[in-house]
């Protein structure tokens, strides 16, 4: 009779039923704490990009949007590039008709030899549906300038309250001291290049600031 058991109970000579039943439960048990770090991990991403979808939607309906507009103190129709207090200039306004406030860190003039204004001296504030007049140094004189009548690309970047920075791009024409924008293009400001560049090539659209 032992002999009958003993052989009931090995299915070779090293494994035993029992420990087959042991091993087969532990991989089971495996199986499961698999399947269950997995589902987990799934419902963590879809967690991570619901929070994320909330706060694109928040920061969507309260995105900034500064473009460039005219001096409110001159009482020009454009931006203009003149010489103020002996200091040569380019003045414009920072308008944002956003419906959130923003922080605007660059304002750059360029063409193909490179940016025309010095870096702001500070970072100015904006607030939602106003618009402040802001100086930015010219980089060179008036006189070495391209000429009377020339293109060039008007970038403003800035930054959203949680932080999201931006740009606009605008394409200019330039004729004396004035400074037609032609259209107002915004986009995430790790794409300044980029934006600057789609901008060159795209032909020209009629959106005067007023």
């Amino acid at each position: 009779m032992a002999t009958v058991l003993a052989s009931w109970l090995h299915l070779s000579g090293e494994l035993t039923l029992g420990e087959l039943i042991v091993g087969l439960g532990t991989l089971a048990l495996a199986f499961f704490t698999w399947q269950l770090a997995r589902r987990t991990k799934q419902e963590v991403k879809k967690t991570e990009e619901s929070l994320q979808l909330t706060r694109d939607s928040m920061e969507a309906q309260d995105m900034p949007f500064v473009v460039p507009s005219p001096p409110a103190k001159l009482g020009a129709t454009t931006p203009v590039l003149n010489v103020y207090l002996g200091r040569e200039r380019f003045w414009l306004g920072l308008w944002n008709l956003g419906k959130g406030p923003a922080m605007v860190t660059e304002v750059s003039l360029r063409t193909g030899d490179g940016d025309l204004l010095q870096p702001l001296e500070a970072q100015v504030a904006v607030a939602a549906g106003s618009s402040l007049d802001q100086l930015v140094p010219l980089s060179l004189s008036l006189a070495d300038l391209p000429g009377d009548a020339w293109t060039a690309t008007l970038l403003i970047v800035y930054s959203h309250a949680s932080g999201s920075p931006y740009v606009t791009v605008s394409k200019v024409d330039v004729e004396g001291e004035k400074a037609t924008c032609r259209d107002f293009r915004r986009a995430p400001a790790g794409d300044v290049e980029g934006a600057w560049k789609r901008t060159e090539a795209r032909p020209p659209t009629r959106f005067d600031a007023q």
